[in-house]
């Protein structure tokens, strides 16, 4: 559990920088005319737009976490880190772009 924590927030510490680029190319879901209509589009931008916070944050918890000795919370920080990108893919999965 020691190494799995200590190795999953290595990866989400890697990620973070990444995100910040995720979330400025996530307005141009919204660049077809008509789009800012669309429900799915705004969660998808507004999940990408949290994506940098959320897991920014996780990462902070979770080697707080790691220091404290507590490995298995360190695990559920980094998880919780990565609900508005899970938002997102099951976006882009049940193709929720559509107008109805």
């Amino acid at each position: 559990m020691k190494i799995l924590s200590r190795v999953i927030a290595v990866l989400c510490s890697r990620r973070t920088p990444v995100t910040g680029f995720m979330a400025l190319f996530a307005g141009m879901a919204m660049d077809a005319p008509g789009s800012g209509k669309s429900t799915g589009k705004w969660m998808f931008v507004l999940s990408m737009m949290a994506a940098p916070f959320a897991l920014l944050g996780a990462v902070i918890f979770c080697w707080k976490s790691i220091i404290a000795g507590d490995y298995a919370r360190a695990l559920g920080y980094c998880a919780l880190g990565l609900i508005p990108f899970a938002l997102a893919m099951l976006l882009l999965q049940f193709n929720w772009f559509e107008k109805k």
